[in-house]
């Protein structure tokens, strides 16, 4: 479990798909400063009610040295030259679940590979219930996200 801050930090989101505006979304109210990025420039996300300052319609290639951590969501490749350059400077690139990591207060299982990812879930989550049927004291917080549509740090 992880005792990890985002206030104050500058931080610069990739990509506005669900991922990217949630993962906005979650930095800002923890405290962040936070810029969005899209290769778009006309998003379906309210940021601006939000105070969240936006970068459209390019890669941040310019910008990347001005932020303490950059989020990119999981169709940017870590081989953009924003992101070696971020790298080079030193500075974190993190995708979504390296940030739920690092945000979530509790124990975390990841499930991956090309095959059976829902049957081991599955199978994963009712052992977990049926253990829990006999100590309910102390009950640590519990997320299935197993649906991959769902943001991995909404669970968090």
């Amino acid at each position: 479990m992880n005792n990890f801050s985002v206030e104050g930090l500058n931080v610069l989101v990739c990509g506005m798909a669900r991922s990217g505006q949630a993962a906005a979304v979650l930095l800002n109210d923890l405290g962040a400063n936070i810029t969005i990025t899209d290769k778009k420039t006309d998003l379906d996300f309210d940021y601006k009610s939000k105070g969240i300052e936006a970068y459209l319609g390019k890669n941040p290639d310019d910008i990347v040295q001005n932020f303490d951590l950059i989020i990119i969501s999981p169709g940017i490749s870590i081989y953009t030259e924003f992101v070696q350059k971020a790298e080079h400077l030193g500075i974190p690139v993190w995708g979504e679940a390296e940030l739920a990591y690092r945000l979530c207060p509790c124990y975390m299982v990841a499930i991956t590979g090309t095959n059976g990812k829902t049957t081991v879930t599955t199978l994963e989550n009712n052992r977990y219930h049926l253990s829990w049927r006999n100590f309910k004291k102390n009950k640590p917080r519990y997320s299935n996200c197993r649906k991959y549509w769902h943001p991995l740090h909404g669970a968090c």
